[in-house]
């Protein structure tokens, strides 16, 4: 059996109470690695997570667990297909439905930061992974890698505890071919950049630093 928390749906407790509920559903793991494939219908532990301690047991009666193939490793289904599926194409006749301002997109009724993940080393650095960016530009790729970056993480906007990993070289070549706004959010004061080394480590927290 495997229990993970599945806190979906509503919780019969005070509207007042200030009690931190997840709740934790079961799963039959036998024979099979996809275990989310073997519910344990009706089987649900409310648990209080501020007294570690069960606040109920949910039990609606015995439901049959479903027997069909869940796994999706090759054993289970196969040699996956020399040639993959064509392109995806996403056709919008009338426009997008959404509005794009520098790093915030507006959709509806809705509004909320646009950001990214890159990840990036020089080959020429000294222990440094392969060279790799998750931004498929290569004027981007040549600027980070030129100038030994390793990681960085550009974080929604607000909070203060975000933090932007930046490279220790020449981060003014960077800056000079991405808008700004896409290092840092737009809040004042700083938002404590830390460098990191070759192997993710960081090395300092610069304590006068300046929204970039």
């Amino acid at each position: 059996m495997y229990i993970t928390p599945v806190s979906q749906a509503f919780t019969d407790v005070p509207p007042d109470s200030t009690n931190r509920l997840l709740k934790w559903a079961a799963f039959q793991r036998r024979g099979v690695k996809n275990f989310h494939g073997r519910p344990i219908d009706g089987l649900i532990a409310v648990v209080d997570m501020d007294r570690r301690a069960i606040f109920k047991v949910i039990d609606t009666g015995a439901v049959p667990i479903p027997d069909g193939p869940v796994d999706f490793d090759e054993r289970s289904v196969g040699k996956l297909r020399k040639r993959g599926p064509g392109p995806l194409r996403v056709v919008q006749p009338r426009g997008p439905g959404f509005r794009v301002s520098g790093h915030e997109v507006t959709w509806q009724n809705w509004h909320f930061p646009l950001f990214a993940l890159i990840l990036a080393w020089d080959r020429s650095c000294p222990r440094s992974p392969t060279g790799m960016a998750a931004n498929p530009d290569p004027s981007f790729t040549r600027a980070i890698s030129r100038n030994c970056s390793f990681r960085i993480w550009i974080p929604p906007w607000g909070g203060g505890t975000e933090r932007t990993w930046i490279s220790a070289r020449r981060l003014a070549d960077w800056r000079r071919r991405w808008n700004p706004a896409w290092i840092a959010p737009p809040t004042p004061g700083c938002l404590t950049p830390a460098l990191m080394d070759g192997q993710g480590i960081p090395k300092r927290v610069h304590p006068g630093c300046r929204t970039v």
